[in-house]
């Protein structure tokens, strides 16, 4: 827990990610399309931010054979604004799956299996805001 002492007073205490198991890399901007998407490889972690209002960060992996992945969205649990919205594509742009909440929290949550190929993830905030507030880190494994 990270808890901020200024001489006005304590913020209240906030979960602090650190690492990970798997490699961790910052969202790029602009990836804000499938043509803009940012690659990514599985597994992997990544750590970002819906900057603004309408906002979307797309990422793309690729599979050789038959696989399951799972896809997690970590904010809301953790103190972000972001209330996440996932939607898994595959490489012709049609919607595989989609999630908005799990079952105890705002943060989302895709488990698919999909053949070999390229997709897509588009992560964004379910009312299409963002900001300073919006921070999230995403979990894509096998």
């Amino acid at each position: 827990m990270l808890t901020v002492v200024t001489p006005t007073g304590n913020s209240q205490p906030h979960k602090l990610l650190i690492g990970g198991a798997f490699p961790v890399v910052l969202d790029k901007e602009a990836n804000d399309g499938f043509r803009q998407a940012q690659p990514i490889r599985l597994p992997q972690i990544i750590d970002g931010q819906i900057h603004s209002d309408r906002n979307v960060d797309v990422f793309s992996f690729e599979v050789i054979d038959s696989t399951k992945v799972v896809i997690e969205v970590f904010a809301r649990r953790h103190g972000s604004g972001l209330d996440s919205l996932l939607t898994l594509y595959d490489a012709r742009g049609s919607i595989i799956t989609v999630n908005d909440d799990q079952t105890d929290t705002t943060d989302s949550r895709l488990e698919q299996t999909v053949p070999a190929g390229r997709y897509f993830i588009d992560l964004q905030d379910a009312h299409d805001h963002g900001g300073p507030t919006h921070p999230y880190r995403l979990i894509v494994q096998p």
